[in-house]
């Protein structure tokens, strides 16, 4: 059965919580544990803890099944108050990303764009250029030569920055560019 929720993975030993939003729970579980267990989690803290403690000490709970993306933010906000989140918003500039992240998803006000800039979905998400390059092994220079426009990325490229990201990060420039130049 597909759900739209809002869900955490719990670590067990320590009580540390990761909140997620997903359009379909089983799928989004089943792509959080592929990850870890081939140690490439997006949430590098989770990650730590998943190696450390072992996947049995990890459970995966909705929390409120819910179609709105945006209600994320507000239980993220909720939970920091009274848990340890893996997620950046007990972070020191948790107001800044959160603000940025509430921007993104609410959209641009001129396009009501849905999607952001690698560059964006790496401060929101608490990564560097080093963790991301290694993700999808490329070095860290490609990286930086993509968030600049410096480069295009390979369709290999653009596929892996869309699993890690799980499709919130924006590569329709980057598609464009490599159809236009195809056309030449």
């Amino acid at each position: 059965m597909i759900i739209a929720c809002i869900y955490q993975i719990k670590c067990l030993e320590n009580n540390k919580i990761y909140i997620g939003y997903t359009i379909n729970f089983n799928i989004r579980k089943n792509k959080h544990l592929s990850a870890l267990r081939n140690n490439v989690g997006h949430c590098e803290s989770l990650q730590l803890d998943f190696n450390k403690f072992g996947e049995h000490n990890f459970e995966f709970l909705i929390i409120k099944e819910t179609d709105d993306k945006n209600e994320e933010k507000n239980i993220i906000l909720e939970y920091s108050e009274n848990h340890l989140l893996y997620n950046r918003a007990d972070n020191p500039i948790a107001p800044k990303i959160l603000k940025k992240h509430q921007e993104i998803l609410m959209g641009s006000p001129k396009t009501n764009e849905k999607t952001m800039q690698l560059k964006d979905w790496l401060e929101i998400n608490g990564h560097s250029q080093i963790w991301f390059a290694k993700k999808i092994g490329v070095s860290q220079q490609k990286i930086c030569n993509l968030i600049n426009n410096v480069c295009e990325p390979s369709i290999i490229d653009i596929w892996n920055i869309q699993i890690i990201t799980d499709g919130e990060v924006k590569i329709s420039d980057w598609v464009n560019q490599i159809k236009a130049a195809r056309k030449k």
